[in-house]
């Protein structure tokens, strides 16, 4: 089963304060940051979801191959 990746956008604690956005990975963890509103919340849960697993698409990809041409004498 693939990783579930999902944000969480929490109240602030008092008037005033920014909105914490929190990024989740298989309940884990990965990210967090603050954001004036909802919109803007929202926004940077759907920027940062989208960039973690573009980031594990990378991870699985194989690296790439370099050739190398071998150095002739003089």
């Amino acid at each position: 089963m693939p990783p579930r990746i999902h944000g969480v956008l929490y109240p602030p604690p008092s008037e005033g304060l920014p909105l914490l956005v929190a990024i989740f990975r298989d309940n884990a963890l990965v990210g967090c940051n603050i954001a004036a509103d909802q919109a803007e919340g929202e926004d940077k849960i759907a920027t940062a979801v989208a960039e973690v697993q573009r980031l594990e698409v990378a991870s699985k990809m194989p690296p790439s191959i370099t050739v190398k041409r071998p150095v002739q004498g003089r």
